[in-house]
């Protein structure tokens, strides 16, 4: 059980797209992933397991998952690497290093990174010549933890990234800005998102969001 695994049981063409969905604050960047794998054209291939990964199974229509997966978008070519699960600081280079496994075994040319950051604004930062979106680009500071070392090594090799950080308004769960995290990624990967799970959460949860009590005036 401790030794670190990642099998992936279909083909893989050569070339594919790589989307990295992390646990982030406000669980945009799982959120995100977890919705882009419920897509029927995504077919769930592997998954990762490690030493340090804490024992934590997903539980999904019944049926029982590693908490870091892998799904593939055929007709796409778009391969999916998804963790449900917050990752340790010293499980980062086993899951980096398994990440960078898919990059080197299948000739990835082009990743995204889903992710969240305790800002107001959306952020991005890549290396694509030519990309300029309508929003913050990070062109100084610093990161740090997966996301962090995942990008780190995606440029010592010379490959292209774009890594979107959404904001987080409610860091326990964020989903308006999930939704709009995926309305950003099905513009740039070309795809269709399946919001109603999404917006059927949102609906409940801002049903049983308390209404303050109006002030009452003299007369009343």
């Amino acid at each position: 059980m401790s030794e670190e695994k990642l099998k992936l049981k279909k083909k893989i063409k050569k070339g594919p797209t790589l989307v990295v969905a992390l646990h982030s604050p406000g669980l945009v960047g799982n959120l995100a992933g977890l919705t882009l794998s419920l897509n029927p054209e995504f077919e769930h291939v592997g998954s990762f397991k490690g030493s340090k990964i804490p024992p934590i199974a997903s539980i999904h229509k019944g049926k029982v998952y590693s908490p870091i997966r892998v799904y593939y978008h055929p007709k796409k070519n778009i391969l999916l690497f998804l963790s449900e699960v917050s990752i340790p600081a010293n499980a980062s280079y086993e899951v980096g290093k398994a990440v960078l496994e898919l990059v080197d075994k299948y000739d990835v040319k082009d990743v995204y990174i889903l992710s969240s950051m305790n800002e107001p604004d959306f952020h991005y930062i890549t290396n694509k010549k030519g990309v300029k979106l309508k929003l913050y680009e990070i062109n100084e500071g610093a990161l740090a933890g997966l996301a962090a070392l995942i990008l780190s090594e995606l440029s010592d090799r010379g490959i292209e990234y774009l890594a979107l950080f959404a904001p987080v308004e409610d860091p326990q769960l964020d989903i308006k800005n999930t939704i709009k995290l995926l309305k950003k990624v099905e513009k740039l990967l070309g795809i269709k998102v399946d919001y109603r799970t999404l917006k059927k959460h949102l609906k409940e949860e801002e049903a049983e969001e308390p209404v303050e009590e109006q002030p009452k005036g003299m007369y009343r």
